[in-house]
């Protein structure tokens, strides 16, 4: 899903500002890619949704946790922007900072908004797993692997009995 607000964001901006963005973060320097892509213009709201994805994306790899939460947060507080990726991403940051109840809050907005979105239920069955919730963790995995998420076949063959 970040490739794809990536390839979004990429066709309807400015090609060189979208390249520099993309180059600092393989390069492995994530927060130099926010700067750039910081600077990028934002044309319309399709773009700007993918701008918040992929920043908040790139500052989380350079683990600025606070920093991407309040750009997720800012393009959340945008009615266009009540999308489910921004919810999903948004839990992974709580997650992250281990605020489960809110990452299963945000993630199950995600499923309401997008129900075959196999990402949001394998991140749900993470988050459950954390929570020592086995039952409730191999269920969610279960609809991701119906979703057609490969990875997720080896926590359910660890993890579910």
């Amino acid at each position: 899903s970040y490739l794809e607000s990536a390839r979004l964001f990429g066709l309807a901006t400015s090609r060189m500002q979208f390249l520099d963005a993309l180059y600092e973060w393989l390069c492995g320097r994530p927060l130099k890619a926010a700067e750039a892509l910081h600077n990028t213009a934002r044309l319309n709201s399709k773009d700007e949704r993918s701008w918040f994805h992929l920043k908040a994306f790139f500052l989380i790899s350079a683990g600025e946790i606070e920093r991407a939460l309040e750009t997720i947060n800012l393009g959340l507080s945008k009615t266009e922007f009540l999308d489910a990726e921004a919810f999903l991403l948004r839990s992974q940051i709580y997650f992250f900072q281990k605020k489960y109840n809110l990452a299963l809050q945000d993630v199950a907005r995600c499923i309401e908004l997008k129900p075959d979105n196999g990402w949001a239920w394998f991140h749900k069955g993470i988050v459950y797993a954390y929570l020592n919730k086995p039952e409730e963790a191999c269920f969610c995995w279960s609809k991701a692997k119906d979703a057609g998420i490969q990875k997720v076949e080896t926590y359910i063959r660890y993890q579910c009995f």
